[in-house]
């Protein structure tokens, strides 16, 4: 309903009720969030991270925390936080979540600054687990990177596992790949009956591979589409809803519409105002930010 001050008032009082439901604490950040109230976000996020919480509520903080600074382009911020992340997990002796953190490392090098290289050499770390996990988020994990590392039969292979949704991974692998009829097909059935993180996870580079095809209306479409979908707070949220503004304004700016080409690219630079300065995105964006002001000044 967009009432976030009587929300936050409530949540608020029902921590108060019961301290213990960490999840309170994470629902209040993620209104933050939502209202770009970043700072009070990552304020209460910190609090499930003191030294006196226990691991139930710093596993939730930690992940809470790499969400938002992933939101806010700190990549590098994110890495850091997998690092304690694995700590956290080796003192518990849960090496499934050791894997899955080691390749989510690895994933945020990809998404960040697309290494690919970098990433490989992370998974190195997570492969001496492989053969004993049988989780679907570390196999769903190890598929990404197989993809994007260009492993695309080994990644096929492990759509034989039975672990994985089938119809979003393939999503992702056809668009990868450049197949954009393929990718679409199957993610319409992902459209059509999965939870909004996982719409959003076709989505993004499903518009990806339209736009690259030249095919920019049906690539507008599928990145518009995207905003529908970032009303919650999400990994996959956090990671392509920034990324989603630059796409738009690549399309819009190769459509000649300069207008809203500029405003996507504003809205992009004004969210990671304090992002790692090399990242890709925003780094071309302030450029053509640029040259499109002047040309509409002429």
């Amino acid at each position: 309903m967009g009432r976030y001050k009587p929300g936050l008032q409530k949540l608020k009082k029902a921590r108060e009720l019961f301290p213990q439901k960490y999840g309170l604490t994470e629902t209040i950040a993620n209104l933050y969030t939502l209202q770009g109230e970043y700072k009070a976000a990552g304020l209460e996020i910190q609090t499930l991270i003191e030294e006196k919480q226990p691991p139930p509520a710093k596993h939730m903080g930690y992940e809470g925390l790499r969400s938002l600074c992933v939101l806010l382009g700190r990549y590098r911020q994110a890495m850091q936080i997998c690092e304690k992340e694995i700590e956290l997990y080796w003192q518990e002796k849960d090496t499934t979540r050791i894997g899955i953190m080691h390749i989510r490392k690895a994933l945020l090098r990809v998404y960040g600054w697309n290494d690919v290289v970098n990433a490989w050499e992370e998974i190195k770390n997570a492969s001496i687990f492989e053969d004993k996990i049988f989780s679907a988020i570390f196999q769903t994990n190890l598929f990404d990177l197989y993809a994007y590392h260009g492993d695309y039969e080994m990644a096929d292979s492990l759509l034989q596992t039975g672990l994985l949704v089938i119809d979003s991974n393939r999503a992702l692998l056809h668009s990868i790949k450049g197949e954009c009829e393929e990718a679409e097909g199957y993610a319409n059935v992902v459209l059509k009956s999965s939870e909004p993180w996982r719409k959003i996870f076709v989505l993004y580079p499903l518009a990806k591979c339209q736009f690259e095809a030249g095919e920019l209306d049906q690539a507008l479409n599928t990145a518009l589409q995207i905003q529908k979908y970032c009303n919650s707070f999400s990994r996959f949220r956090a990671l392509y809803y920034p990324k989603s503004l630059y796409l738009l304004g690549r399309i819009y700016e190769k459509m000649g519409r300069a207008v809203p080409a500029l405003q996507n690219y504003e809205k992009l630079l004004s969210l990671w105002n304090e992002a790692d300065e090399d990242l890709p995105e925003p780094t071309d964006a302030k450029a053509r930010f640029t040259e499109l002001k002047k040309m509409a000044g002429k």
